[in-house]
């Protein structure tokens, strides 16, 4: 059984991700038994806000080729622009070992 990656992702219109690192498993691997099991993980990297990902796969033996199964569709967020607005530390003057407060607003 392996796995089908070629074409494990769907990109919506103005979307773009690629796979990084190498892509498991090797062409004669992993081999299983009847009724066995195994998972795998790509991990692919969204190269822009606003792409739309969806994930399909599929697995295939020798005389056999699974039905294909889609993931549910992630939207890529933009990084957000924070500003520091002030710091505040309080109380203005401390003794050794006191505790302080400081308080810091963000935009």
């Amino acid at each position: 059984m392996l796995p089908s990656p070629g074409n494990a992702l769907v990109i919506q219109p103005g979307g773009n991700a690629t796979i990084q690192g190498t892509v498991p498993p090797s062409a004669f691997g992993p081999l299983l038994v009847p009724g066995a099991s195994a998972s795998f993980t790509y991990v692919y990297a969204a190269a822009g806000p606003g792409s739309v990902l969806q994930f399909s796969g599929t697995a295939t033996s020798i005389t056999y080729t699974s039905t294909g199964f889609l993931s549910n569709t992630i939207t890529v967020q933009a990084v957000p622009v924070l500003t520091v607005l002030g710091l505040t530390l309080t109380p203005s003057t401390m003794e050794l070992g006191q505790a302080f407060t400081l308080r810091m607003t963000v935009q």
